[in-house]
């Protein structure tokens, strides 16, 4: 692809990547390079192909031979292969692919890929320069590496489902794959990070990904809080709010409910002045946040009848976003 005025030379323009993933945690990756320029040649098994194929949101989804939504989503843009890498022709096929290719990118449970005869050590060997990464649950070795996981296990073992949900109910679901979503941006990241390595000094490498790290990474002030008392800050589920910040979540409002986020004492105050009730600053109970958290039942009432007075969510969007300029945002569907 040649630059011109107008139309400059995408990032990875000319990079081919050799994509075995299927789901979600690999086929976002591929997706977000294809956007930057990659070539994407996605590998898939017969007879059926690659699972997410035969995902049909409602019966007219995928409907007489279209592709469905689902897979659309996370595969546009690549080119697909159909071939049994079980054979000794098929692994031909693929072998002479890794030749021409810059990255290989598998999301098999580990070992898979060896019995396809389609380790790093043979891959490398066929391309010394190529790059491989490998995205599972658990990673490619330890006690549980063969174990078969998801978004749903990463999130479990990695610690953030105990982190979603009423505090004295079940863990909640976060109602969308976040760890798969984590997993394919740390993957893209990777890839894109070793390419950049090999700009520099030939090399290829293995990357060995795993979901429950990436799950375990994206802890913020829990774990910190947690590491830095030696376990006697134990957090736990906030509901509707943020552990350790308040207000910060969502909050009933006139139409429905509005996500507010209030971050400094600066922005307490002055929405505080906004509501009236500028003697809440020199409370006891709400002038710290540590005290926000200790008496949240009692604040979120008063903060929830203000906005119930007001005529509208939009109008209260304008006076927090807008006029105050904090942050808030409609809880849209």
């Amino acid at each position: 692809m040649e630059a011109t005025m107008g139309s400059p030379q995408q990032i990875l323009a000319g990079v081919r990547i050799l994509d075995f993933t299927q789901w979600l945690a690999g086929p976002q990756a591929t997706r977000l390079m294809v956007d930057l320029g990659a070539e994407v040649i996605k590998v898939e098994l017969p007879p059926k192909g690659e699972h997410s194929r035969h995902i049909r949101i409602v019966p007219k989804d995928g409907k007489d031979g279209a592709i469905p939504s689902y897979f659309i989503m996370h595969n546009r843009g690549k080119k697909s292969l159909c071939v049994d890498v079980k054979t000794p022709e098929g692994q031909a096929v693929i072998k002479d692919l890794i030749k021409v290719s810059d990255v290989l990118f598998e999301n098999f449970t580990p070992g898979i890929m060896a019995h396809y005869g389609l380790t790093y050590d043979v891959v490398s060997q066929i391309n010394p320069r190529i790059i491989m990464c490998s995205v599972s649950t658990y990673g490619q070795s330890g006690p549980y590496a063969q174990r078969i996981g998801n978004d749903l296990v990463a999130l479990a073992a990695g610690g953030l489902l105990h982190m979603m949900g009423e505090p004295d109910s079940y863990p909640a679901y976060p109602a969308s794959a976040i760890g798969d979503h984590m997993g394919a941006l740390n993957a893209f990241g990777a890839i894109c990070a070793a390419l950049f390595h090999r700009e520099r000094t030939g090399e290829g490498q293995h990357i060995d990904l795993a979901l429950v790290d990436c799950a375990y990474n994206a802890h913020d002030w829990a774990l910190a809080a947690y590491s830095i008392t030696n376990g006697e800050v134990d957090p736990q589920r906030g509901g509707t709010q943020r552990t350790g910040a308040f207000p910060y979540g969502a909050f009933k409002s006139k139409d429905g409910y509005i996500a507010i986020g209030l971050i400094t004492d600066a922005h307490w105050a002055a929405m505080v002045k906004k509501m009236g009730r500028e003697e809440l600053l020199a409370s006891p109970e709400f002038k710290t946040n540590r005290w926000r958290i200790q008496n949240a039942d009692a604040l979120r009432v008063i903060i929830e009848e203000w906005l119930q007075t007001l005529p509208s969510d939009e109008e209260a969007i304008r006076i927090l976003a807008d006029e105050l300029r904090l942050p808030a945002a409609p809880i849209l569907s």
